[in-house]
């Protein structure tokens, strides 16, 4: 359950900052927003250097995630702690 919660909340936030990247952040660096993030049609936006981060390595980390949960899946069936419903 905790990993599908991290999951989901990681999807949201990582969209939400590409989303606010895409259309608010400055097209300019500066001292403080100085993390480059290339969009489609040759747009440059900048962010701070965390959340520019955040945003290439969340993207990553969904499918980590995704990952994990599979293995999730096969261990609990392999097991046999797997909830059927029939």
């Amino acid at each position: 359950m905790t990993v599908f919660v991290v999951f989901i909340i990681n999807f949201v936030a990582d969209f939400a900052v590409g989303i606010w990247a895409s259309h608010w952040a400055p097209r300019q660096p500066s001292n403080y927003y100085s993390y480059p993030i290339r969009f489609k049609g040759g747009i440059v936006a900048y962010l701070p250097s965390a959340i520019g981060q955040y945003l290439v390595w969340g993207f990553w980390s969904h499918f980590l995630l995704l990952g994990i949960i599979g293995l999730l899946f096969w261990y609990y069936e392999k097991t046999g702690r797997a909830i059927r419903y029939r």
